[in-house]
């Protein structure tokens, strides 16, 4: 039953300050700056510094994506149900900071007795790599949750989500391009874990700040504490039976695979396909995330004309050619070129794909009469968080194919076998994705109450409108092709 409308003077219907886009936004720095540190170096450091065999590492790292997948549900499920004086996100968000600060610095501070033991090595690295897993998604459950709440109308929608992933996009900079120089030839020195661990630290703390200050910055709508709670087993259900949770998610789930495969395989590729060192690494990681920061306001031109959903059809083959030039390169100079060109695509994928998502989620608001963001976010995050599977067996195919086990023993084409996982995986990753994409009908963008904002995908011919759903009990939901 749809909750009441509030009384004159009740806490909802008082006038409410409205989260600034910006300071939502830069929260995503925070939750970009660990995690990015554990996808970017995980690998490096433990398989290739530490000795770990690469199918041991496989191996943990199919459980990690399984848990992956199934905490999201139920971090998202108790987010949307929860009902406080401080809000239903910000617990969240605050106890997620807490916890991923202190399993990063754990994941990247082994300690000497445990280093030196294959089993030892590999139990914390388990334990630390799936807790920090954990704590990702607690955050980000509620984090991602939180943008199509906050704001409604799609314009504003998409400068809260240009802030989050220009700030998602220096935080790669950082934990991505800079750290082999930090970690490598600054705080530590090549061979060492010494680096990375003391980088933990401060990207720890640091991505702790700014986490706090951004949940103590949201204003979360009261209004939405009267709705209903949603049902856990009704909700999947109906969840389930949305064919554009399916669509969209295999194309996000493909997206998101890709990007992990790059992100803890560049440093690598970097070693042994491009023979470069950290310095090189750095180079390279730092032009492609500039590349994209810049590109970032060309996409964000595009989705104000043409809209959200043309666009990201268009960013996703884009993405997925990008990635071809990636297998010809061959030293610095043709690395940067080839990762120019993964840069334009991955910026686009980025300034469209959560506002694709968001026009999901408040469809399901809109025929349900509840918001639950949070569980919608989070079973997306099942499919693409399912990206450690993927990442495990690309990993493990090295090993069958290449007979790359580790740092100490690569086998004896190296250079190859991060040549075929930096390019070929991803770009047939994202042709899949990009096929997906063409046979999806979305909902229309959100409209500004009292200021109807159309945009060219709400005003097509027939022939790209797709037929109305008339199976929601609150009417027929306009989609769009």
């Amino acid at each position: 039953m749809d909750a009441e409308p509030a009384a004159p003077n009740s806490p909802s219907s008082a006038p409410r300050t409205g989260t600034s886009p910006m300071r939502y936004g830069i929260g995503m720095f925070g939750t970009s700056l660990p995690i990015n540190l554990v996808k970017g170096s995980m690998l490096y450091v433990y398989v290739e510094l530490l000795g770990l065999d690469a199918v041991v590492y496989a191996a943990v790292y199919a459980v990690y994506g399984v848990l992956d997948a199934l905490d999201n549900p139920l971090f998202g499920y108790l987010s949307d149900r929860t009902r406080s004086r401080w809000g239903r996100r910000r617990p969240y968000l605050v106890t997620g900071a807490l916890v991923l600060a202190v399993t990063t610095v754990a994941l990247f501070s082994v300690p000497g007795p445990v280093a030196d033991s294959a089993v030892g090595l590999a139990v914390w690295f388990a334990v630390f790599a799936i807790t920090t897993e954990m704590a990702d998604s607690l955050i980000n459950a509620s984090y991602g949750a939180l943008l199509p709440e906050l704001f409604t109308h799609e314009r504003r929608r998409a400068t809260a989500n240009a802030v989050r992933q220009g700030a998602q996009l220096i935080a790669l900079v950082i934990a991505l391009a800079l750290t082999p120089v930090l970690a490598r030839n600054v705080l530590g020195a090549e061979g060492s874990t010494v680096g990375y661990g003391r980088l933990a630290v401060i990207f720890a703390v640091v991505a702790a700040a700014v986490i706090l200050w951004t949940a103590f910055g949201v204003r979360e709508d009261p209004a939405l504490d009267a709705e209903p709670k949603p049902l856990f087993f009704r909700s999947v259900r109906q969840i389930l039976s949305t064919s554009q949770f399916w669509t969209v998610g295999i194309v996000n789930a493909c997206y998101g695979s890709a990007m992990a495969l790059v992100l803890g395989g560049l440093q690598l590729y970097v070693h042994h396909t491009l023979q470069g060192s950290a310095l090189d690494a750095s180079i390279l990681q730092l032009v492609v995330i500039v590349v994209a920061i810049g590109m970032l306001s060309v996409w964000a031109a595009v989705v104000r004309r043409k809209g959200a959903a043309w666009t990201w059809r268009l960013a996703l083959p884009v993405a997925a050619v990008g990635f071809v030039p990636m297998y010809f390169a061959n030293d610095l100079l043709t690395g940067i070129l080839a990762g120019l060109a993964v840069a334009v695509g991955y910026s686009g994928v980025l300034a469209t794909n959560d506002l694709v998502i968001a026009r999901v989620l408040d469809a399901d608001a809109a025929r349900h009469g509840t918001h639950r963001s949070g569980l919608f976010l989070a079973s997306f995050g099942v499919l693409g968080r399912l990206n450690g599977l993927v990442t495990a067996g690309a990993l493990a195919s090295l090993a069958l194919w290449f007979g790359y086990r580790s740092g100490a023993d690569p086998g004896p084409d190296p250079g190859q076998a991060f040549r075929l996982y930096l390019s070929l995986y991803p770009f047939t990753l994202l042709v899949i994705g990009t096929t997906v994409s063409r046979f999806i009908r979305l909902p229309a963008a959100p409209e500004e109450t009292g200021s109807p904002e159309v945009g060219p995908e709400e005003t097509g011919s027939p022939e790209e409108t797709g037929s109305p759903d008339t199976g929601s009990a609150y009417g027929p939901e306009p989609v769009t092709r």
